[in-house]
């Protein structure tokens, strides 16, 4: 109790703010978010089982920016996946903020959350399907007219990783 006269510091939470801001200019926290090395570093197997030429990021890459040499049109993915939700990203970014700032929420577990977030919209936008339609040929081929799917290898191999921390 401070003695008449005298001034009271009372903290109502700048000391952890610093110690926070200080522990994000060191580190640079960061989470990403779609095909890792690690995940998708393995040869991706063709819609009959056999391995392919190619690993699933290769694959990702292909389909994700196009390739004028094979044929094959952009079908984004990673990055349409990120565009449909800027508003909705946006949103949980601030609300995971501002759990973080005022210590409710540890950096780790908010950038996990995000990029869990980040990842499901990824997995549908490929679920509900990606223009342009697949040539009749590749459907014979495959089997399914839908695009980006046919064992589920380059789905599941969407991932996120937190780094910095």
């Amino acid at each position: 109790m401070a003695k008449p006269n005298q001034v009271q510091d009372v903290d109502h939470g700048w000391d952890a703010h610093g110690r926070l801001m200080r522990k994000l200019d060191r580190g640079q926290p960061s989470v990403i978010v779609g095909i890792t090395a690690e995940a998708g570093g393995d040869i991706h197997k063709n819609a009959d089982g056999t391995p392919g030429g190619l690993t699933t990021v290769e694959i990702g890459a292909v389909h994700e920016f196009g390739s004028e040499l094979a044929g094959i049109p952009e079908r984004s993915f990673i990055r349409a996946g990120f565009d449909d939700n800027v508003a909705a990203n946006r949103v949980l970014t601030k609300r995971l903020a501002l759990l973080v700032i005022t210590g409710r929420m540890s950096i780790r577990k908010a950038l996990k959350i995000l990029g869990l977030a980040m990842k499901t919209q990824i997995v549908r936008r490929i679920d509900k399907g990606i223009e342009p339609a697949l040539k009749p040929a590749t459907i014979a081929r495959k089997g399914s007219s839908k695009p980006l799917i046919d064992k589920g290898q380059l789905k599941q191999s969407i991932t996120f990783e937190v780094q910095g921390i």
